[in-house]
């Protein structure tokens, strides 16, 4: 498997684990732990850092276009492995997406368009 893809998802399931004990439990712990049990011969373990970084880093504006996106589905009621993917579809354009006139692009494009390219990498790699 690749390596870009594991630590994709190493960083989905470290985020997924937070996110389940409520943002309390020690989120580099996490990620270490789960770097060492799953990450074995991984040789860019900085890209696990990468991701879990833009996403912690920008998570209040990202869930906001999700909710924007889905106003039917409150954050706190989109299972947690979904709003995790979403979360981390792509991190780079969040703060990019705060300047962006919402008039012009929607919410619900950006996150279509940062979700097919989530997964297109997941694939290609």
């Amino acid at each position: 498997m690749a390596t870009r893809h594991i630590a994709r998802s190493i960083a989905l399931q470290s985020l997924y684990e937070w996110d389940f004990y409520n943002k309390e439990k020690d989120l580099t712990e996490i990620v270490e732990r789960n770097i060492k049990e799953f990450g074995a011969g991984i040789n860019e373990p900085d890209f696990v850092w990468r991701i879990v970084k833009g996403v912690i880093e920008h998570i209040k504006d990202i869930d906001k276009v999700i909710e924007k996106a889905a106003p039917a589905w409150p954050i706190n009621q989109i299972s947690i492995v979904d709003r995790n993917i979403l979360r981390i579809g792509s991190p780079k354009k969040w703060p990019l997406m705060k300047r962006l006139n919402w008039r012009k692009i929607t919410a619900a494009e950006i996150l279509l368009n940062s979700l097919t390219e989530f997964w297109e990498r997941c694939i290609k790699n």
